[in-house]
């Protein structure tokens, strides 16, 4: 994940991580964050490279095994 340490990091509760890699798209709202733009997303390790595009944050590249 070093690669990507440009963007900013969101971190994931539990639940958050549970359903972001179940594909569902998470209300921006409700992580952290600064506005539209690439992240590095974060839960109980390096999970993805995601993008806030409106209220939704989208997956955009995931790093993380089923």
């Amino acid at each position: 994940d070093k690669i990507f340490s440009v963007y900013p990091a969101i971190y994931l509760s539990p639940i958050q991580e549970r359903m972001f890699t179940n594909g569902i798209r998470l209300d921006a709202d409700r992580v952290k964050n600064s506005g539209e733009g690439l992240y590095r997303v974060y839960g109980s390790e390096f999970l993805a490279i995601a993008e806030i595009v409106g209220k939704e944050l989208i997956i955009r590249k995931t790093f993380y095994g089923k």
